[in-house]
């Protein structure tokens, strides 16, 4: 059995939102490595790696985080994908929503599926121009008045990034990926649809601190006296490359996110700034 940190977080998040949602964590199948026939009627199955076949009834949901899971029976809830190979066969019935977050999922000919849905809903368009620039203008306005009042708080964020932008980015990528996976599982239940959304807010939040952050380092290297002024040119400066750098082929969309995880793990790991982050030594 080898469970990567991505797929624990994963495994976690599927828990907490399955035994929110009302399914019988007691009850759960978790599969975790080998291959597993599911022959006999079978309540909530949580397949964290190996290989999993559903020749009997499934009376819950069939969470996929990791490894090859090929549903031949008749799911009576959703089959809901993170990673892994998920394959519905021309047998199978689902009588409710594949979601198919990540991972690869096949649905074959003739299988009888509620609905399929692939991917977290985006806007097709993106951010309209007003949108950007309000969204641009707010977070302006927020660097010039932390570097104002509070210009310690971002020192101390852009300290970590700067120095610890491995550790940073690590934090930041696994935080956000796990936070992404839980919001997404939480939506599906209405009782905790709120917490989803207040989860999306409290994620926006975070993100526009970073981009604080690297607005405040971006203007201490413009030539302009006033530090707030020079923080909010920084965040046009940080929200302009944000928009430019996806459009770069191949690497480009790479290397936006990456900025985007050091940041958020900058902002995790020093707590929005309140406490100078030293990783512990290694000895």
């Amino acid at each position: 059995m080898n469970l990567t940190p991505v797929t624990v977080l994963l495994v976690v998040a599927v828990l907490l939102a399955a035994a929110a949602g009302g399914e019988d964590v007691d009850s759960m199948r978790v599969v975790l490595d080998e291959e597993h026939v599911l022959d006999g009627p079978t309540e909530t199955v949580l397949v964290a790696g190996g290989a999993v076949t559903t020749d009997g009834p499934v009376d819950g949901s069939v969470y996929v985080a990791d490894g090859s899971v090929d549903v031949a029976s008749t799911v009576r809830g959703d089959v809901v994908v993170l990673g892994g190979d998920v394959r519905i066969a021309p047998s199978a019935t689902v009588t409710g929503t594949v979601q198919a977050i990540g991972g690869d999922v096949t649905v074959a000919e003739g299988a009888s599926v509620g609905s399929v849905e692939r991917g977290v809903p985006a806007e097709e368009a993106g951010t309209s121009p007003v949108g950007f620039a309000l969204q641009t203008l707010v977070l302006a306005a927020v660097g010039a008045l932390l570097a104002d009042r509070r210009p310690r708080l971002l020192g101390t964020v852009g300290d970590a990034a700067t120095t610890h932008p491995l550790v940073s980015g690590v934090v930041g990528a696994l935080s956000t990926l796990a936070a992404l996976a839980m919001t997404v599982l939480l939506a599906f239940t209405v009782v905790l649809l709120p917490v989803s959304v207040l989860a999306v807010l409290v994620g926006a939040v975070v993100v526009g601190y970073a981009v604080a952050v690297f607005g405040a380092l971006l203007g201490r290297r413009l030539p302009v006296d006033s530090r707030p002024v020079a923080a909010a040119a920084g965040v046009v400066g940080v929200e302009a490359l944000l928009v430019v750098l996806p459009r770069v082929p191949v690497v480009g969309s790479l290397a936006a996110l990456a900025l985007l995880a050091v940041g958020v793990g900058a902002v995790l790991v020093t707590g929005f700034g309140l406490r100078r982050f030293e990783p512990p030594a290694l000895e």
